[in-house]
């Protein structure tokens, strides 16, 4: 690990207020639950200064504490469980600006648009997405990918959280593919979502493959998501305006009655 890494975390960081706690919490995350006393040896902190960074880090959620006898060690939350607390803190920060991000939108004027790379930003981006889509709205894909957007939501750790969200939220997805992609719908529906309920599964139907596209486009509430999977690392594409939205939206349902199942 380099020597500077314990800076480099805690600048910025909504979980270390100095470098002692970020040593403090590397030493546990590495060695597994420990002491005063066996911590004071491997960092070579003073023991009353572990002792008063361990219980900041208790209240700000990065160490828990087990009574071992008479004395209490201290164990790092997993790595996980950070993640889990800044997408909590980041859902919260989303929800309070969303009036402001539905404002905007509705002036056809303004155009946000976003590029993303690799299947970790792809990911994050169709969290936010469901987040954010009213709830029991439907999202339209056009030239769905099954098997390139599974890869991408395995590869960034998000799709069974996206799932739950999705499902809880009531959010429908309507699938337009493209017969050179047939079977990868119900194979997904098969391997990764089964169970779900018959109201909330995935919707498809497919049209030639003479009309085939190599992009895939999501079309949500007040956006486009424009994906190309095959190339590394992918790219994501953005597309922020309620016009933008309306033609897709068009084409898609076009599109839609010429499919088949």
């Amino acid at each position: 690990m380099p020597e500077n890494f314990s800076r480099f975390i805690t600048e910025g960081s909504p979980f270390f207020e100095n470098e002692r706690q970020a040593v403090l919490y590397m030493t546990l995350l590495r060695e597994g639950t420990l002491g005063t006393e066996k911590l004071h040896q491997k960092t070579h902190i003073h023991r009353e200064s572990i002792q008063r960074e361990l219980k900041k880090m208790e209240r700000n959620g990065t160490v828990v504490f087990q009574q071992s006898g008479r004395n209490k060690k201290a164990g790092a939350v997993s790595v996980s469980s950070l993640q889990e607390i800044l997408e909590m803190r980041h859902e919260k920060f989303e929800n309070i600006l969303k009036p402001l991000f539905d404002a905007e939108a509705a002036n056809s004027k303004n155009t946000k648009v976003q590029v993303l790379y690799d299947s970790h930003a792809f990911g994050l981006l169709q969290m936010k997405l469901v987040k954010t889509q009213p709830r029991g709205q439907q999202v339209h894909v056009i030239s769905n990918q099954g098997k390139s957007w599974i890869k991408a939501m395995i590869e960034s750790g998000k799709l069974s959280r996206f799932e739950k969200i999705r499902l809880e939220r009531e959010v429908v997805l309507e699938l337009l593919c493209f017969e050179e992609t047939r079977g990868q719908v119900e194979e997904n529906a098969r391997e990764y979502f089964a169970g779900q309920p018959p109201q909330l599964k995935r919707k498809y139907r497919y049209v030639d493959t003479e009309l085939s596209s190599p992009l895939q486009i999501q079309i949500w509430f007040n956006s486009i998501v424009i994906s190309i999977f095959s190339v590394t690392p992918s790219v994501h594409i953005m597309i922020e305006n309620p016009q933008v939205v309306s033609a897709m939206l068009a084409y898609s349902k076009i599109l839609w009655r010429t499919g088949k199942a």
